[in-house]
């Protein structure tokens, strides 16, 4: 077996984390990586502490994007620096 490269691994990896997504329209994880070692993950969805769009549906603003949920990105940032 072939061993994958640095970034097969990472993408993959943020393809499982994805997984965790509560947004029922869209799946989308994000690893933040230094050094190849993960500082933090993220997945889109609710921000701590809120209602979830799986729990209580999507809030639609009028460019069809919902605002109840963070990007993938920005809830990794949010983790990395909370120190996990």
């Amino acid at each position: 077996m072939e061993r994958k490269s640095w970034d097969e691994y990472f993408l993959d990896i943020a393809e499982e984390v994805g997984t965790r997504s509560t947004c029922p329209r869209l799946h989308v994880g994000c690893v933040i990586v230094k050094d190849k070692h993960i500082v933090s993950t993220g997945y889109n969805g609710s921000i701590h502490g809120h209602e979830h769009c799986e729990d209580a549906g999507c809030l639609i603003n009028e460019q069809g994007r919902c605002i109840r949920t963070l990007h993938a990105e920005e809830n990794a940032v949010l983790h990395a620096d909370r120190g996990f």
